[in-house]
């Protein structure tokens, strides 16, 4: 039988879960302040539908410089 997740609530507790990660999050964003390239990798294909996203906008929001994320999309 097929489910339709709520991606809403999922997204909503796992940014929740990653609040107390601000160290590892923080340990992402000197990665590209240094001048390195970063990828976020994950088996789910559209990034609205994985927990990634959420990754990218917390380190945006410490970044709090204008970071650009982009998602790598197949054509």
């Amino acid at each position: 039988m097929y489910r339709s997740w709520d991606y809403h609530r999922f997204f909503s507790e796992y940014r929740e879960s990653i609040a107390d990660k601000s160290e590892s999050l923080g340990k992402l964003l000197a990665i590209v302040r240094n001048g390195s390239k970063l990828a976020l990798l994950c088996f789910e294909r559209d990034p609205e539908k994985c927990h990634r996203k959420i990754v990218a906008e917390e380190v945006q929001k410490l970044d709090g410089n204008g970071l650009k994320a982009f998602h790598i999309m197949p054509i």
